[in-house]
């Protein structure tokens, strides 16, 4: 990318599904000090073109080409468009080659380079980058106006995921899928930061229809979803159940019974297991007739569950504990890339959102405004101030 002209403090855009290619070409970006940004890829081609304005996008990468016409039919202007779905690119001759570039051409490209001297230029590009260096735009949510794009750095990026690391260690046998729109921050913090410190396995989808098949084969050991998807997943357990046979379904209203109380009993401030009893009891319970529920719906190996962006319904909080999953609510922002609060293990109500991370202040001013303070707070919103600093 460097050599077809991407320079530091240049944005290289994405819009893609969850793929290697996507991290691949992030952290390229990234190594040549450039700013990732992502945008949703069910965005409409006017939403393209404000956020490639918006960004200053020199590149951009997309999936295929929808994504493809989207980029043309925006009327941004940008140096070059790398596709990774290399199908019907007959239509667009004239452009290929010069505009736009096969994804398969960029590595082929990377490879010969590397072979021939660039580990010493990787080497020293590695070395040029300071941890302020902004790494990525990425969109808030936009729900006073426009999306803007707050600028985030590499420090702001690896201090939310050392923090959250400090709370809840992962290790490096677990597996993660990831499936959220690679644009989210949600999805950023999991797949590149948090992986980066943890050395978990990161899996991706073959295909977008694949997804659910995908992640039951796969079995992750945490996860990380908006409750639409926590409430999707419940409704496609109760109604396996529910067309189950009378035995079947009996066992598990049982085992769910049991479940459940022993769940009441854990969700109590300072308990991260229940009592002994229940210990054993739900042990029984988990063999007769939840694991077999849990391993249908992938879930049979996560030690945490994650939910943000939204609240949930405590109802679906207990639905999960009570099958022996370790859901867990999270609050935070695009602005502190990502986790400002979560729950401690220990520390599991379903009322609240838990409790902030180890480095981060939050205070609640006398007009009921939500202050925080953290090494991952953003560097400032893109083309604007720096946000003003409170004591």
């Amino acid at each position: 990318m460097e050599s077809l002209g991407l320079g530091p403090g240049e944005t290289g855009a994405f819009i893609t599904f969850n793929r290697p290619s996507w991290v691949i070409y992030e952290v390229g970006v990234q190594l040549l000090g450039g700013r990732a940004m992502g945008i949703y890829r069910d965005s409409l081609s006017d939403e393209v073109g404000y956020l490639l304005d918006a960004g200053d996008a020199k590149f951009v990468m997309v999936e295929g080409q929808e994504q493809l016409d989207r980029v043309l039919e925006s009327g941004v202007d940008v140096d070059k468009i790398i596709i990774d779905e290399a199908k019907g690119l007959h239509q667009y001759r004239g452009m290929v080659g010069s505009k736009i570039v096969t994804f398969g051409d960029i590595m082929r490209m990377g490879k010969k380079l590397y072979l021939d001297g660039g580990d010493q230029r990787v080497r020293k590009l590695m070395g040029e980058l300071e941890p302020d260096m902004v790494c990525g735009l990425f969109t808030t949510s936009g729900t006073t106006g426009l999306p803007k794009l707050a600028m985030i750095s590499f420090k702001n990026m690896l201090a939310m995921a050392h923090q959250l690391n400090l709370v809840d260690p992962v290790s490096g046998d677990w597996e993660y899928v990831s499936f959220l729109p690679t644009a989210w921050i949600g999805e950023q913090m999991m797949s590149i930061p948090y992986h980066m410190i943890g050395g978990f396995k990161v899996n991706f989808p073959e295909t977008p229809h694949t997804l659910w098949r995908d992640f039951r084969e796969i079995a992750p050991h945490f996860m990380f979803s908006p409750p639409r998807i926590w409430e999707r997943i419940a409704k496609d357990i109760m109604a396996r159940i529910d067309d189950a046979d009378p035995l079947k379904r009996a066992a598990f209203r049982l085992a769910y019974k049991i479940g459940y109380e022993a769940a009441r009993r854990r969700l109590v401030k300072g308990r991260s297991r229940p009592p002994a009893a229940w210990r054993i009891l739900y042990f029984i319970a988990y063999w007769l007739a939840l694991r077999a529920v849990l391993d249908k719906a992938g879930l049979k190996r996560i030690v945490r569950a994650y939910t943000g962006g939204a609240m949930i319904g405590e109802d679906y909080v207990m639905f999960y504990h009570s099958l022996g999953v370790n859901l867990k609510q999270i609050y935070g922002q695009t602005e502190v890339a990502g986790i400002a609060v979560v729950h401690p293990d220990d520390d599991v109500r379903p009322d609240t959102v838990g409790k902030p991370l180890p480095l981060t202040e939050v205070r609640i001013s006398e007009d009921g405004e939500i202050l925080m303070r953290s090494p991952a707070m953003m560097k400032g919103y893109y083309k604007t101030r720096r946000p003003r600093q409170r004591p």
